[in-house]
């Protein structure tokens, strides 16, 4: 009885691991600031273009689409769009079934 639970246990771990590492998720951006039209590239984990439809910058209130220059697994590099300076955190829009938006703890500054 014991072993089946803790088959059933690390079943249910290793499933639940799994879902969050094919999550894509952004972990940095270079250079930290930029300013409109700059390049900038975010790193994170499961970026492709089968999992990340578009990227934003967000100010909590309004988002700003960018403009997706190179997409891979790993990475994406952006370019800037015109937006009112200030602190602005990444978002992704995911594909699949279920699209959603994913807010990011992943910050950058846009200067004049």
């Amino acid at each position: 009885m014991h072993r089946r639970m803790f088959v059933v246990t690390l079943l249910v771990t290793l499933l639940a691991v799994s879902a969050v590492a094919q999550s894509p998720h952004l972990e940095s951006v270079e250079p930290a600031n930029g300013k409109a039209g700059d390049e900038l590239i975010t790193q994170g984990q499961a970026l492709g273009e089968s999992t990340v439809a578009d990227l934003f910058l967000t100010d909590g209130t309004n988002d700003h689409k960018v403009k997706m220059v190179e997409q891979q697994t790993e990475s994406i590099r952006f370019t800037v769009p015109k937006v009112k300076p200030g602190r602005y955190s990444l978002m992704l829009l995911t594909k699949g079934a279920s699209p959603a938006y994913l807010q990011q703890p992943v910050f950058c500054t846009i200067e004049e």
